[in-house]
């Protein structure tokens, strides 16, 4: 992980400087991740989002790890939530889970929505399995997971 954050930090501090040359890389990397749908672009770009983020920003989320109220915590998108951030860890669920919303489940099929199809398509072709074994932990009876976006 060591030489992936250190590239990340270093490409967002040129990015900072103005650097054109980083800021068409960037470009690449969505590119490549959105049509190869690999999971080091995704997760490369996470590092560089990372590391342009003001250090009390990045102070504020770390500090936002688990102090949710007792009375959210009981609702089955919370229970969902905190089950994906146990099963794949702080990093990963802030990198991609972050804004996906828990939107109901009628018994069969969980609903969550995203704010972009990227997102959609990468949870669903890297951590389908995943968002399926932590819903199952709340709703037994779920057989799918379906992620809608606006």
């Amino acid at each position: 992980m060591g030489e992936e954050s250190d590239f990340g930090a270093a490409v967002a501090a040129r990015l900072k400087a103005g650097s054109r040359n980083d800021y068409e890389l960037v470009q690449r990397l969505v590119v490549r991740a959105q049509k190869t749908q690999n999971w080091v672009y995704g997760d490369m770009l996470m590092r560089i989002v990372w590391a342009l983020l003001p250090d009390e920003a990045q102070d504020g989320i770390a500090a936002q790890k688990g102090t949710l109220s007792a009375e959210i915590e009981q609702s089955p998108g919370a229970r969902i939530r905190t089950a994906l951030r146990e099963r794949l860890g702080y990093d990963i669920f802030f990198a991609w889970f972050a804004s996906v919303q828990f939107t109901g489940c009628d018994g069969k099929t969980a609903t969550f929505s995203v704010p972009v199809k990227f997102l959609a398509t990468w949870i669903k072709s890297h951590y389908q399995d995943d968002l399926m074994a932590c819903v199952r932990s709340v709703h037994p009876t779920v057989e799918r997971v379906e992620i809608r976006t606006p």
